[in-house]
């Protein structure tokens, strides 16, 4: 009873709110070539409303295994069930998710504004490429490649 319920408050939700809708082909090229990608892990996360959510985690410390530790270098949630190829919007009132940044040691700070894209996702060996442009509140501005390992058995029941 109570999960047909929550489906209704979805379905009446995105009725009448409506979902953004999913970007086409990345927009823009592959940031700082001549860097090497940055690496971490993506997993299924919790969105908005419940929804369904992936959260990449752009960190070589990073592990598909939930363990506490230091603010990551970069963590950015985006709101889709599977790692569409595309440009995503991070920051401002039409975003597609939002991210958060830590630099050095200070403390971390928000998404401001900027994109994601996920360039490829290889089936065979579990792994996106991409790349960010992302500006933090703090001022900072973060752009890199990143190739992150897909940890399929993640998952997070969201409710």
């Amino acid at each position: 009873m109570r999960a047909d319920m929550k489906r209704l408050a979805l379905i009446f939700f995105v009725v009448a709110c409506g979902l953004p809708p999913v970007p086409e082909k990345p927009m823009g090229t592959p940031v700082a070539p001549s860097q090497a990608a940055l690496t971490g892990v993506v997993s299924r996360a919790c969105g908005p409303a419940d929804g369904p959510a992936l959260e990449f985690v752009i960190d070589p410390s990073a592990s598909c295994l939930p363990i506490d530790g230091p603010a990551h270098q970069l963590t950015v949630n985006l709101w889709i069930d599977v790692p569409y190829v595309g440009e995503y919007k991070v920051g401002g009132a039409d975003r597609f998710g939002f991210g958060s940044g830590c630099v050095g040691t200070e403390l971390c700070s928000a998404s401001q504004s900027g994109t994601f894209t996920i360039d490829s996702f290889d089936l065979a060996t579990n792994q996106i490429a991409g790349h960010y442009d992302i500006q933090l509140e703090s001022g900072e501005k973060l752009q890199r490649n990143f190739r992150v390992s897909f940890c399929a058995q993640s998952q997070r029941f969201c409710g």
